[in-house]
């Protein structure tokens, strides 16, 4: 902070401490894709024994990776989701429908996530990578496959009625 003064650059990120790390992650995000804040973030979801997730900021991909539990999946949006202003950028979570279990995955999601994000089930059909593309990257296909689910259009969720009634607080 003491010498940002001596810094000759547009823009200047300061560290201010362990406590607020996630929100400068979030500000070099921004910075490094040329944007103050981002528009419309867009979560894609893969649902299976492997829940691939992908995060989507206008378009870009800027976070991705595998959970093993819906609480591990919950967690990992909510971490994302701690560092949004909903007031500037738009927030949808897009869920695949190709397999039973991701009706478990969204009840968890209305139940958790703020009210003001936007719950899309997605057709899942073709979405996952031929197995001789990534044969010995099963780990890679869950993620592709999220990010192409985000890429899709689904249709809204409506959220419970017990999220609506938080809004009013």
């Amino acid at each position: 902070e003491k010498e940002k003064n001596k810094v000759n650059y547009d823009k200047v990120l300061i560290f201010h401490g362990e406590s607020e790390l996630e929100n400068l992650i979030s500000e070099i995000k921004a910075t490094l894709l040329g944007k103050e804040a981002f528009e419309k973030i867009v979560i894609g979801i893969d649902p299976g024994e492997v829940i691939g997730v992908a995060v989507l900021a206008d378009g870009k991909v800027i976070e991705e990776g595998n959970c093993y539990s819906s609480h591990e999946m919950v967690s990992s949006i909510l971490k994302v989701l701690r560092t949004v202003n909903f007031s500037i950028t738009e927030v949808v979570v897009k869920i695949g429908n190709g397999v039973p279990v991701y009706r478990e995955l969204l009840k968890d999601l209305d139940d958790t996530l703020p009210p003001k994000v936007v719950l899309e089930v997605v057709g899942e059909a073709g979405t996952n990578l031929p197995l001789k593309e990534h044969r010995r990257s099963r780990k890679i296909r869950h993620i592709s496959s999220a990010i192409r689910i985000a890429g899709r259009i689904g249709h809204v969720y409506v959220r419970s009625e017990k999220i609506a009634a938080n809004t009013t607080s």
